[in-house]
C-alpha cells in the first residue's frame, strides 16, 4: 500500500519529462506554515507563464508569474490561518500541470543532527506497538524526511534541490488504506522516520489538534556539527581549527546492523564510498540549503558526540549555528530552536561527554531556546549502542513542553529542567548532627562530629531551585551512585567573584579534572529537603575555601533532582560567592 501511495505522489508531482518542476520539498498532503504568506517555487521553460491557484480554503487565491531566464519561477499567496481542512494548490503552465491536494497550514518545525536524531521510530521504544497506532493522532499530523546520499558527502555550494526518502504524507499503519481521507491524499509509514522527530509531533497533534503539525526530519549520524553549518557561520568558530583534529571519531564495538536506523563512522560505510561525511558545511548545501525558501515554526537540534573532544570550539558554534540558521531561514531573532543534552555514555573517556553536555548551555544564553536534558534516560546495554536510547518517546514528550512556552505562549512552562537560583555555605554546627561519608563500617566514626579531632573542616549547603523539586534518592540507591554532588576547593586561597545564577557556567573549571592544575573536589551527602525548592547538603574540606559546586559532572551521571513534569535538573557548575565562604 505504502508503494502505491509513494507511485501516486510521484504522479501528482508530474515528475515525467515535463518541464514544470517542483522541489522535492512540496508533496501532496504536506503541511505548510501558517499566518506566513505561503511561497510556492520550482522550474519551467523559461519565459513561460505558470499560474498557482491555491482552493479549498479560508483565504483563496491565484498567482500569475514569469520564469525567469535560468528557467525558475516563485509565487506567493496569501497568508492562511491554522485548518485542518484540507486545501489544494494546482500549479499551471500551458498544458503542463501539477497538483498538491489534501494540504494543510500549522505548525512546521525541522529536526536536524546526528544519530540520536536519526534513531529512527522502528527502533524506538515499543516501535510496533507506536507503529500500529500511527493513524491515530489525528488529520492534521503529517512527516516527511530528506534522504542521506552518497553524492552529499563532500558538496561545495548551496543545492536548490534534494531526495526525500519519505515524501510528504499522513503517517499511517502499513496497510491501511485512505479511501476515507482526500482524493490525493498521500499515507506514509513512519518506521523510518527521525524518532525524536515523530514523538514531538505525536505530542503536539495531541495536545493541540486543531492545528496542523509538519515534522521534516534531515539528520545524518555521526556528523560534526561544523559539517551542518555554512562557512561564514563556521567562522565564528574559531580560526586555524582542522575539522578532522576536533571531531570524535570514536569506534563501536559489535556493531548491529547498518539498516537499523542509525550509522556510525563505519556502517556508513555501507553507502558506498561516502563514509559519515564530516566535511564542512556539505550538508548544509545538501540537506538544509534547499529547504530555505520554506517557512516554519522552529527548529529541534540533537547532536554533539561527534564534537565531544573539543568543547570550548562547540560552545562557540553551537550559538553561531543556532544565529545563522535562524538568519538564513529569514526568521525572527527568538524563533523556537529546541535541543537535546546528548544522552549518557557509559565507560567512554572520562569527562569527554560531560564537557560537551556543559558547552552545550552556552545556547541558553539566546532568546527563544530550550533544552531537552536526557541525562536520566540513559541505556547502558542499549542494543544500539549507549550512546543511542531508545527512549525517543520521553525524549519528544519533554521536547513538546518546551514547545508548550516557545510555541504556543504558555509561559509558565519552563525552557528546561529545575535550575539552580541559589547557593549558600555555613560551616557546620553540633545542632545538625554527626554525619559519614558513604557507608560507616565497623570501627570507622562520624568525620564530622563534636570533639572529632581528626582535623577535617566540615560545612553545609543550601541549594535553592528555581522551583518545587522531588529528590529521588532511590534512583542513587537502585544503581549504586552517589549524590551527584561535588564542592572544588580553591586550592590557592585565592577568593573568587561571580553570582550564583545558573548563567555562571565556567567552562574551565567545568571541564578541568586534574586537581594540580583546578580546584579539587570533595563529595557531598543530600541530608533532606528544606522546604519544597531547597536541598540541604553536608560536606567536609580539608583546606582552601570551598568555591565551586557541581553537580551531576559525569558521563554516565546521577539524577536525582526533578520538577513536577519529571524534567530533571541538568548538570550544572556555579560558583559560591566569596561572602558566603566561611
Amino acid at each position: 500500500m505504502q508503494c502505491l501511495l509513494v507511485a501516486a505522489a510521484a504522479l501528482a508531482l508530474g515528475t515525467s519529462a515535463g518541464a514544470l518542476e517542483l522541489p522535492a520539498v512540496y508533496g501532496p498532503s504536506m503541511v505548510f506554515q501558517h499566518s506566513v504568506p505561503v511561497v510556492v517555487w520550482g522550474w519551467g521553460t523559461p519565459a513561460s507563464n505558470v499560474t498557482v491557484a491555491l482552493t479549498q480554503t479560508a483565504t483563496p487565491a491565484t498567482v500569475t508569474t514569469v520564469v525567469n531566464a535560468t528557467g525558475q519561477w516563485s509565487v506567493s499567496l496569501p497568508e492562511q490561518n491554522p485548518s485542518t481542512n484540507p486545501g489544494t494548490i494546482t500549479i499551471t503552465s500551458g498544458k503542463e500541470m501539477l497538483s498538491l491536494p489534501d494540504i494543510v497550514f500549522g505548525n512546521v518545525f525541522l529536526c536536524s543532527g546526528q544519530s540520536n536524531m536519526e534513531l529512527a521510530v522502528q527502533n524506538s521504544l515499543n516501535a510496533s506497538e507506536e507503529l500500529a497506532r500511527a493513524g491515530t493522532h489525528g488529520a492534521g499530523f503529517r512527516i516527511f524526511q530528506v534522504a542521506m546520499l552518497q553524492d552529499y558527502c563532500n558538496v561545495t555550494e548551496p543545492q536548490t534541490n534534494l531526495t526525500a526518502s519519505i515524501p510528504w504524507g499522513r503517517p499511517v499503519a502499513p496497510g491501511t488504506d485512505l479511501t476515507e481521507s482526500p482524493l490525493g491524499a498521500v499515507g506514509v509509514n513512519p518506521a523510518g522516520m527521525s524518532a525524536m522527530c515523530y514523538y514531538y509531533g505525536v505530542e503536539l497533534a495531541t495536545a493541540h489538534p486543531e492545528i496542523p503539525v509538519g515534522m521534516m526530519a534531515s539528520s545524518w549520524g555521526g556528523t560534526a556539527i561544523e559539517v551542518w553549518m555554512t562557512p561564514t557561520a563556521l567562522a565564528a568558530c574559531g580560526e586555524g581549527e582542522n575539522l578532522k583534529d576536533t571531531v570524535n571519531h570514536w569506534t563501536f564495538e559489535n556493531n548491529p546492523d547498518p539498516g537499523l536506523g542509525y550509522l556510525s563512522l563505519e556502517t556508513h560505510s555501507a553507502l558506498g564510498s561516502c563514509t559519515v561525511p564530516n566535511v564542512p558545511s556539505t550538508l548544509w548545501n545538501s540537506m538544509i540549503a534547499p529547504l530555505l525558501p520554506f517557512k516554519m515554526s522552529g527548529f529541534l537540534w540533537y547532536q554533539g558526540e561527534s564534537n565531544s573532544g573539543a568543547p570550548e570550539r562547540y560552545a562557540k558554534c553551537f550559538p553561531e549555528k543556532i544565529r545563522r540558521w535562524r538568519s538564513d531561514f529569514q526568521l525572527a531573532e527568538d524563533t523556537p530552536y529546541l535541543f537535546a543534552q546528548i544522552a549518557p555514555w557509559p565507560n567512554h573517556n572520562v569527562g569527554l561527554i560531560s564537557g560537551i553536555r556543559y558547552a552545550q548551555t552556552a545556547a541558553l544564553d539566546l532568546a527563544g531556546v530550550g533544552m531537552v536534558v536526557t541525562a536520566d534516560i540513559g541505556d547502558p546495554a542499549g542494543v544500539y549502542h549507549p550512546i543511542h536510547p531508545p527512549y525517543k518517546s520521553e525524549v519528544g514528550r519533554r521536547a513538546a513542553l518546551i514547545a508548550e512556552n516557545l510555541v504556543f505562549g504558555n509561559r509558565s512552562v519552563s525552557l528546561t529542567g529545575p535550575q539552580i537560583t541559589h547557593v549558600s555555605w555555613d560551616e557546620w554546627e553540633p545542632s545538625w548532627g554527626s554525619f559519614h561519608h558513604g557507608t560507616p563500617g565497623p570501627g570507622t566514626s562520624p568525620v564530622c562530629a563534636p570533639g572529632n579531632p581528626n582535623g577535617w573542616v566540615c560545612g553545609g549547603l543550601q541549594v535553592t531551585f528555581d522551583r518545587d523539586i522531588e529528590y529521588r534518592a532511590s534512583y542513587g540507591v537502585v544503581y549504586g551512585m552517589s549524590s551527584g554532588f561535588e564542592l572544588f576547593n580553591n586550592v590557592t586561597g585565592q577568593a573568587e567573584t561571580g553570582g550564583t545564577s545558573a548563567g555562571d557556567r565556567q567552562l574551565t573549571s567545568a571541564l578541568c579534572l586534574d586537581c594540580t592544575k583546578c580546584p579539587c573536589s570533595q563529595p557531598l551527602s543530600v541530608t533532606g529537603m528544606v522546604g519544597s525548592r531547597t536541598l540541604q547538603l553536608n560536606t567536609t574540606y580539608i583546606s582552601g575555601h570551598p568555591s565551586i559546586l557541581k553537580y551531576a559532572f559525569a558521563d554516565y551521571p546521577t539524577m536525582l533532582i526533578f520538577d513536577a513534569d519529571g524534567r530533571p535538573a541538568a548538570p550544572f557548575n556555579v560558583t559560591i560567592p566569596y561572602s558566603a565562604k566561611p
